[in-house]
């Protein structure tokens, strides 16, 4: 089941999954929606493409299609954000 509750399509592209979900998230922000809420009594999985990341480039590589694209310029100065927590309640 995804977060927001729905069943999860697992004949789906991860393309397709992502674009839904930002669809479904992005139609909460508008609506300033108080749900969904995340549960600590429940263990969430979530999609890091680090198979992807060029440390050494600081790109990303999107195959023969699409290529590489560059961070720096997306960034523009920003770092790059990653956090990571873990804890027993």
């Amino acid at each position: 089941r995804t977060l927001l509750g729905q069943s999860s399509d697992q004949t789906s592209s991860s393309y397709q999954r992502a674009k839904s979900r930002k669809k479904a998230f992005d139609n909460l922000f508008v609506s300033k929606a108080q749900e969904p809420k995340t549960d600590p009594s429940k263990v969430y999985t979530f999609e890091f493409l680090q198979h992807l990341f060029d440390f050494q480039k600081f790109s990303i590589e999107l195959g023969s299609m699409l290529g590489s694209v560059e961070l720096e310029e997306i960034l523009a100065g920003q770092p790059l954000k990653i956090m990571s927590a873990y804890g027993e309640q």
